[in-house]
């Protein structure tokens, strides 16, 4: 077993916690890197145990940026600093996809994503994520790095709001089984809520029901939040004419 003088003192990943010493040692050296490229020139990892740079980190996340490297072809590479969010990983890979050429289709070469904690920035969990796309012509070049800023505004709103990262999704158009996940992951959030009282678990066998009989061109032509509305006004229908049947038979 390594020694423990081996791991990196500020970096904290998964494989630490699992007792991985030589994972643990390679993981948080390329997490060590890709911060490194995103904090602002002048600013190291030991830095953010200063509470003011801490701060002005915090609210400066997410972080994006971008470069290009290699030859024949290039290619674009796209690293991300965020608060850990569930899915957040899932929304970068398909928003990048989707978005930084649009019309094209996007050939995602290389997907990283780790989640980590730096001991000088507290338990904050955070996660990291490159993505890396070939160019193919010099002219796919030319618009990513044009289109890049507004497409990384675009990122830190979806990774400051799980709602507008569906929302944002949605607008950019799915397949339908995306379609059929986002609806599923609406129907759970609302049973979970403890702001509705109208829905409770019976509404996962209308949810199975509605997504096996709904066409595939109903649901092509419609956003995922039409189609759960649609849902709940059945289901809500239902329980309604169940009530009433109990009550006057």
């Amino acid at each position: 077993m390594l020694s423990n003088r081996f791991l990196d003192s500020s970096i904290t990943t998964v494989y630490d916690r699992a007792e991985q010493p030589l994972h643990g040692t390679m993981q948080s050296g390329l997490i060590k890197g890709y911060v490194r490229k995103l904090l602002p020139r002048g600013i190291t990892i030991e830095d953010l145990g200063d509470g003011e740079i801490r701060s002005q980190i915090e609210e400066s996340l997410p972080l994006v940026k971008s470069f290009y490297w290699g030859n024949n072809p290039l290619y674009f590479s796209v690293l991300v600093l965020y608060k850990k969010k569930f899915n957040a990983a899932k929304f970068l890979y398909e928003w990048i996809s989707r978005g930084l050429l649009p019309g094209k289709s996007v050939e995602i070469v290389s997907f990283t994503s780790s989640d980590f904690s730096i001991r000088s920035f507290g338990e904050e969990v955070l996660s990291v994520a490159e993505v890396v796309v070939p160019m193919q012509e010099e002219s796919d070049l030319e618009y990513a790095e044009g289109q890049f800023r507004l497409l990384a505004e675009e990122m830190r709103l979806g990774l400051g709001s799980l709602f507008q990262a569906k929302k944002m999704l949605e607008m950019r158009g799915g397949t339908s089984h995306e379609k059929n996940s986002v609806i599923q992951e609406t129907i759970a959030s609302l049973v979970h809520s403890r702001l509705s009282k109208e829905f409770d678990y019976g509404i996962f066998g209308e949810l199975q029901h509605f997504l096996a009989n709904a066409t595939e061109p109903f649901k092509q032509m419609r956003l995922s939040r039409h189609l759960s509305k649609i849902l709940c006004i059945f289901y809500l229908y239902r329980k309604s004419l169940s009530e009433q049947v109990e009550v006057f038979p």
